[in-house]
C-alpha cells in the first residue's frame, strides 16, 4: 500500500497528523508510528479519536501493535465494512424476529 485513495483514509491521516502534531503531507501508509515518535498517551488519544470519528470499535491490543499507518488504515476500513454488514443485516434479523412473534 503506497498511496491513500479513499476519503476514509484521508480522515484517518488527518487524525494521525492532528494527534501527533505533524504535517499530514509527511504521512503515507508505510510511515511508521515509531518514526513519528508516538507516545503511549498519543496512541490512546488516537485510538479514541478514530473510534469516535467513525463510530466503530477497534481492538486496543491490535491497535497498539500497529507498526505502520497502513495497518491502521486497513483496520478502520475493515471495521467499517463489518459495521455496514451488521447494519445491513439488522432489518432482516428484525423482520425474522417479528415474524416469529406472530
Amino acid at each position: 500500500m503506497s498511496s491513500v485513495s479513499s476519503p476514509t483514509d484521508m480522515v484517518v491521516l488527518q487524525l494521525v497528523a492532528k494527534t501527533l502534531h505533524v504535517a499530514s503531507s509527511r504521512l503515507t501508509p508505510s510511515t511508521s508510528f515509531k518514526e513519528l515518535g508516538i507516545t503511549s498517551f498519543q496512541e490512546l488519544e488516537l485510538f479514541t479519536a478514530v473510534e469516535s470519528r467513525f463510530g466503530v470499535e477497534l481492538d486496543l491490543t491490535q491497535f497498539l501493535g500497529f507498526v505502520e499507518i497502513g495497518e491502521l488504515l486497513a483496520s478502520v476500513r475493515s471495521a467499517l465494512r463489518e459495521q455496514d454488514l451488521a447494519e445491513a443485516g439488522e432489518p432482516q434479523e428484525k423482520g425474522l424476529a417479528e415474524a416469529g412473534e406472530r
